[in-house]
């Protein structure tokens, strides 16, 4: 037999020490093993992939739990390893649409998993510290969302919306309008659709996808840079964290008819993203943009809504932009000798001051959405010709113009902190950026090929490209110092 034939197929595997053959990141050196195994000798995947004629592709990491952020809440026990959700994660992204569906037939997929949340938490299990119902169905949901994600590997993000060059909006992004403004590199991990834990949001709805969650997106980049930055290097670079509206917009009919426990839900959509946050802190990164939840009342795909049930939705948003805030508070007061600034930008607020303006006044656009465009789950949205003339392209994704609006607020904050917003301010950025003036065919972010490329003027990085230029962009900011 011969490992090089791949006559069978890849053996996948994702796990922890019992499988890992050398991902040791973080892992404290303090074990006996076998060149970077935790053995005496090769583990057992590698015997396996030897002995039926498999490529191995190994993605354990000695310690792994199996989600870092749900056991931290259940036991209070954390570590840096990434977890078999991250490794997830990284293996999706890195692979995503990149196989034939054909090719995947005779691989075979490894999940070993869960023992360190008993091993590494027994103490606290065994004194009663810990909800054992909660605790272990928890343990069996990260390991089944994830499985079910491999499931539908390679779906990606259906190609239902409009969209300029993959973005989800007629032109460039708030993201890009704020990096070109400001000055910055853009390194962009945000995926269309994330939530912020897939196994969470889906132990509580029912909803699960495959998309890179929000966790997900942290553990990839975590992993990929953890140690090869100079931590003086990071102190001009800002962090911006925009998470958790697909936890409610993607599961606003479970959150209104009463089948999801609310403030267990929404306390841990706040825990989800303040426990990243506070993992790029200890990361060595300083400077921290959160975006809250929107306002949705005002988006398409509610239209078709009573006022009484937005108002319901609204009152729930309100509630966890409310304990966001509060955990961003806590936060910042704990680390305030660590880090320069956690601020807001409230996209709440902006949408909200934009559904009781003079939207034709304040940035030349007709109506909140084209009615000739149809509104569903289901359509396949195209692009169209006067798409600048409405605040979202689609159901749910704003215009371009609105884009810069939002990077202007972002802007902004960076100068002077977090603002507050209402239709004097708004007017007053749309005039200082001249925001009418931006449209989806004629733009400052073009260069001449941007039509017919996608390719703006501007210094960016998806999560694809970065990880091919690694070693480029850690000698860059290094050189920063």
């Amino acid at each position: 037999m011969s490992i090089s034939s791949m006559n069978q197929g890849f053996l996948v595997v994702f796990g922890d020490s019992y499988s890992s053959v050398g991902n040791r990141v973080g892992v404290p050196d303090i074990y006996a093993d076998w060149y970077t195994r935790f053995s005496n000798g090769p583990v057992w995947d590698e015997y396996a992939a030897f002995n039926d004629d498999f490529t191995l592709i190994n993605f354990a990491v000695g310690g792994a739990l199996t989600n870092n952020s749900f056991v931290g809440s259940q036991t209070g026990f954390y570590h840096p390893y990434t977890d078999f959700v991250g490794q997830v994660a990284i293996y999706e992204d890195t692979f995503s649409g990149k196989y034939l569906q054909s090719s995947l037939k005779n691989d075979v997929v490894v999940i070993q998993s869960g023992s360190n949340d008993i091993f590494l938490a027994f103490d606290k299990i065994l004194d009663g510290s810990v909800n054992l119902e909660s605790y272990f169905d928890g343990i069996v949901s990260n390991i089944i969302s994830e499985l079910e994600s491999l499931i539908e590997f390679g779906v990606g993000v259906p190609d239902i919306y409009a969209d300029w060059y993959t973005r989800f909006s007629n032109g460039p992004v708030w993201d890009e309008y704020a990096a070109f403004n400001d000055d910055f590199t853009l390194i962009n991990f945000a995926v269309g659709g994330a939530l912020t834990n897939n196994s969470f949001v889906g132990s509580q709805t029912g909803f699960y996808h495959p998309y890179t969650d929000f966790v997900g997106q942290v553990a990839i980049y975590e992993d990929t840079f953890s140690g090869k930055y100079l931590q003086s290097s990071l102190k001009n670079d800002v962090v911006v964290i925009q998470s958790g509206s697909n936890d409610i917009f993607l599961a606003f009919d479970k959150i209104l008819d009463g089948s999801v426990n609310l403030e267990s839900y929404f306390d841990g959509i706040v825990s989800n993203i303040i426990s990243e946050l506070e993992s790029l802190i200890e990361f060595g990164y300083k400077n921290f943009v959160i975006f809250d939840i929107p306002y949705f009342s005002i988006l398409p795909a509610l239209s078709s809504l009573d006022q009484n049930t937005l108002d319901a939705l609204d009152t729930y948003i309100q509630t966890v932009n409310a304990k966001l805030e509060a955990a961003r508070t806590a936060l910042h007061s704990q680390y305030i000798y660590k880090i320069d600034y956690i601020r807001t930008v409230s996209l709440y607020d902006i949408f909200k001051t934009l559904s009781a303006v003079d939207l034709k006044q304040l940035l030349n656009i007709k109506a909140v959405y084209n009615p000739k465009v149809s509104i569903g789950a289901d359509i396949k949205y195209v692009a169209q010709s006067d798409s600048d003339d409405y605040l979202y392209v689609d159901m749910a994704n704003p215009s371009t113009r609105v884009h810069a609006l939002i990077a202007s607020v972002f802007s902004e904050t960076l100068k002077k902190g977090t603002i507050s917003i209402n239709e004097k301010v708004l007017e007053e950025l749309v005039s200082e950026y001249d925001l009418i003036q931006i449209n989806s065919y004629n733009n400052y972010l073009y260069t001449s090929n941007s039509s017919n490329t996608g390719i703006i003027n501007l210094k960016e990085y998806t999560i694809d490209s970065t990880l091919q230029n690694v070693g480029r962009l850690v000698a860059i900011k290094n050189s920063q110092v």
